[in-house]
């Protein structure tokens, strides 16, 4: 895995954090709607239905085709390319290793806003 395939997945991660974050700040939905209480439990269902072919929910497509679009307009992917790059993070558990730098810059952007 070259360096460009690394940012990938590490932007794949920051983007289901976003959408995480926002379903859970956002006025018309919940954790409940979400369906998920944490990121790495989102992360693993989606996972568990890559790996396990099971069908995706309305909220989960809607979340995927967010990332994924926001793949194809950040760094030029074909929709094939990106939805590659989805398989990979989500069948390879790269959330497991992400997760805590994409949490740990968030924290900071967030508590640099309030300076």
């Amino acid at each position: 895995m070259n360096k460009f395939d690394k940012i990938i997945l590490y932007h794949i991660c920051d983007f289901l954090y976003d959408e995480f974050k926002f379903a859970l700040t956002s006025i018309s939905k919940s954790t409940r709607a979400l369906g998920y209480q944490t990121f790495r439990n989102m992360c693993k269902s989606l996972s568990d239905k890559i790996i396990f072919s099971l069908p995706f929910s309305k909220t989960d497509n809607l979340i995927l085709n967010k990332v994924l679009s926001r793949l194809s307009i950040f760094f030029g992917l074909t929709n094939e390319e990106s939805a590659n790059y989805m398989y990979d993070f989500l069948n390879d558990k790269v959330w497991e290793k992400s997760y805590e730098s994409i949490s740990l810059v968030n924290t900071v952007f967030s508590a640099s806003k309030n300076i």
